[in-house]
């Protein structure tokens, strides 16, 4: 992946291409007058080489070329926890089917161990055939892990796997029911 930095000085660009080594880059100047000056540095990469170890170690640190061990070793085992094989960590993220797609943002949300979870259809871009196997890696992870996870999606399967209670939104009032209420209700 090729990183790079441009400078600006009171918004003029001052420097353009600056190459990242260890995570720095440094521009230096002798031509600024004396008082205050606004000085920005906005940083761009080549993200179509963006691999997948790359992404999976970002909240971990932002310096990913060369990726750290201390990193690469936490990257390898969040990678094994959620699903993703080693190979899908050198693939580039755009190569990597949906669901090892969702794997990697999965892995991205549980790497700092929050303490609360919020999915939002998680499993809306998953073939149907990898949904249930998916739900159950899910619910290992922040079962192990000790997450509380609130998941919201309209997959009842997805949900019933992934959840030890089940609620439905009864649009009309905002109020929240077991789905089971919604069952017998239908019966």
């Amino acid at each position: 992946m090729r990183e790079r930095l441009d400078f600006y000085i009171d918004g003029t660009q001052v420097a353009s291409g600056v190459a990242l080594s260890n995570g720095r880059a440094t521009y230096s100047t002798s031509t600024l007058s004396l008082g205050a000056h606004t000085v920005a540095a906005v940083y761009t990469s080549d993200s179509s080489n963006f691999l997948g170890s790359d992404n999976l170690a970002m909240p971990f640190t932002l310096e990913l070329d060369p990726l750290p061990d201390s990193v690469r070793s936490e990257v390898q085992q969040l990678a094994g926890e959620v699903g993703l094989s080693s190979s899908d960590l050198s693939r580039p993220v755009a190569a990597l089917a949906p669901l090892d797609r969702l794997r990697l943002r999965f892995g991205r949300a549980v790497a700092l161990n929050p303490r609360l979870l919020l999915a939002e259809h998680p499993n809306a871009s998953v073939p149907a055939a990898d949904v249930t196997a998916f739900a159950a890696d899910y619910r290992q992870v922040v079962t192990r892990r000790g997450i509380a996870s609130l998941t919201l999606t309209a997959d009842r399967a997805f949900a019933a796997a992934v959840a030890d209670e089940v609620l439905t939104l009864q649009p009309a009032t905002g109020e929240l029911k077991p789905a089971s209420f919604w069952r017998r209700r239908l019966s």
